[in-house]
């Protein structure tokens, strides 16, 4: 199993949400903004944990909704998991963001999701708590020891 985190980040608060999840868990995982992204990945990595911030109810962040649509023929069969990183605070229900999305999307497309989704608060900070707690069940998940950190 190969681990890939594709990420979205306008203003720079999810590219740091990437790099805690890069040290918080026991195997390597690579990262790579989806401004960036070449769609070999799809062809090297099983494993895809999406970090997709948030700007509204049931929005996508405008480059990763683009990505989607139009590499639809590259995305399937995967395994993925969903952090939505958004402003939380005050809305009495959550799951209404990126994850119940894509999880239909990727559902039509013969995608599995492969660990349970979270939606972090982000705004006017990071709920490293929650964040941290997902990660640790992550690694419980993903800490077989068949892809450990050279």
């Amino acid at each position: 199993m190969k681990f890939l985190c594709i990420y979205g980040s306008t203003n720079g608060r999810t590219r740091i949400v990437a790099q805690r999840l890069l040290k918080s868990v026991d195997i390597k995982i690579d990262a790579v903004d989806i401004k960036g992204i070449s769609l070999q990945v799809f062809k090297t990595y099983s494993h895809i944990i999406w970090l997709v911030p948030t700007y509204g109810d049931e929005e996508l962040q405008e480059d990763i909704e683009k990505f989607i649509i139009t590499q639809k023929n590259h995305l399937h069969k995967f395994h993925y998991s969903v952090c939505e990183c958004g402003n939380y605070s005050g809305y009495d229900a959550f799951n209404f963001g990126p994850h119940q999305i894509l999880r239909s999307y990727f559902a039509n497309l013969g995608c599995a999701e492969f660990y349970d989704g979270v939606s972090i608060d982000c705004l006017p900070k990071v709920d490293w708590e929650t964040f941290d707690r997902w990660c640790k069940g992550l690694n419980a998940v993903i800490g077989d020891g068949k892809n450990e950190r050279p």
